[in-house]
C-alpha cells in the first residue's frame, strides 16, 4: 500500500476481487452439487430400469 493518494481505490478493488472470488466458489460448488445429484439420479434411474 503506497500512501493515501493511490491512483485507484486499492481497498475497493481488493473487496471487489474477494467478492467475485467468493461468488465464483459458490457457483462452482453449486454446479458440482448439481452434477453430482444428476449422476446419482441417473444411476438410480438406470437401476430402476434394469430392475
Amino acid at each position: 500500500m503506497v500512501g493515501t493518494k493511490a491512483p485507484f481505490p486499492f481497498r475497493q478493488l481488493v473487496n471487489f476481487g474477494g467478492f467475485h472470488w467468493a461468488h465464483a466458489n459458490i457457483s462452482w460448488a453449486s454446479c458440482r452439487y448439481h452434477i453430482d445429484s444428476y449422476r446419482v439420479h441417473k444411476i438410480s434411474y438406470w437401476s430402476i430400469l434394469a430392475a
